[in-house]
C-alpha cells in the first residue's frame, strides 16, 4: 500500500462536492514554485489534466483517482440540482452532461500571475475566461418548454429526455466569456515527508475555499 503523507480537501461550490489532493513525492531541496503550483492546481480542477501535476511529483495512480472521485462528485451534484428542481434523471445522463461541461471548461484560457513572493509566503492571482454554467441551464429549460408542444410529447420520460439533451447541447456550443475574472490566492511554503523523500511546495493557505473560488471563476460565479 502507497504511503499517505499528505490529504487536502479541494471543494467547488455547484458542481463537484469533494476532491481529495493526495501528494507525495521524491526527494527535493528546492521548492515547488507558487506559479507552477497553482498552473497545476487549474489544470486538474477546470481542464482534469493530471500530467502538470505528476510532473511536480504528485503520484499519477493517485492524480487519476483524485478525478475519478471529482467526476463521481460532478455527476451526483448535477442529479440533485436537477431533483432540486423535480427532475430525476438517470446516473447515465448525468455523466453525460458531466462530459459536456468537461468540455466546455477545456475550452478556458487562463493566465496565471505571482503577485507577491516572499520568503514563505506568496500571492498569485488566476485570471481566466468562464463559461455561462447557469445561462445554460435556464436556456436548456426554456427551449425545452418551447419544444414539447409542437413535438406532441406526452410522456414524462420523453420529456426529461429532451431536457438533457438540451442541456448537452447547450454546454457542447457553450463559448468561453470575452472577457476575463481574475481571482487572487495566497500560498505558503510546506514541506511534505514521505520516509525519506522531501517536497516542498508553496501550498494555497486554505486548500478548500481555493477549489471553491477556482470552479466559481470558470462557472462565471462571482
Amino acid at each position: 500500500m502507497r504511503s499517505r503523507v499528505w490529504r487536502r480537501t479541494l471543494a467547488a461550490v455547484c458542481v463537484i462536492g469533494l476532491t481529495i489532493v493526495t501528494v507525495c513525492s521524491c526527494g527535493s531541496k528546492e521548492a515547488v514554485g507558487p506559479e507552477k503550483m497553482m498552473d497545476a492546481f487549474y489544470r486538474l480542477l477546470i481542464y482534469q489534466d493530471t500530467d502538470p501535476i505528476a510532473k511536480l511529483g504528485v503520484d499519477q495512480d493517485e492524480a487519476k483517482e483524485t478525478l475519478s472521485d471529482y467526476r463521481k462528485a460532478m455527476t451526483s451534484a448535477i442529479q440533485k440540482q436537477f431533483k432540486a428542481a423535480g427532475i430525476s434523471i438517470s446516473q447515465s445522463q448525468s455523466e453525460e452532461i458531466v462530459n459536456e461541461i468537461n468540455g466546455a471548461l477545456k475550452k478556458l484560457d487562463y493566465d496565471v500571475i505571482v503577485k507577491e513572493e516572499s520568503g514563505k509566503k506568496a500571492s498569485v492571482q488566476i485570471v481566466s475566461e468562464s463559461i455561462p454554467y447557469q445561462d445554460i441551464f435556464k436556456d436548456a429549460s426554456d427551449k425545452t418548454i418551447r419544444e414539447l408542444e409542437p413535438r406532441h410529447i406526452e410522456k414524462l420520460s420523453d420529456a426529461k429526455d429532451l431536457l438533457v439533451a438540451n442541456v448537452k447541447e447547450g454546454f457542447h456550443n457553450a463559448k468561453p466569456s470575452s472577457g476575463k475574472h481574475k481571482k487572487t490566492f495566497e500560498l505558503k511554503k510546506k514541506k511534505v515527508k514521505s520516509g525519506k523523500n522531501t517536497l516542498l511546495v508553496f501550498f494555497p493557505v486554505d486548500a478548500r475555499e481555493m477549489g471553491s473560488q477556482l470552479m466559481n471563476l470558470a462557472i462565471g460565479k462571482s
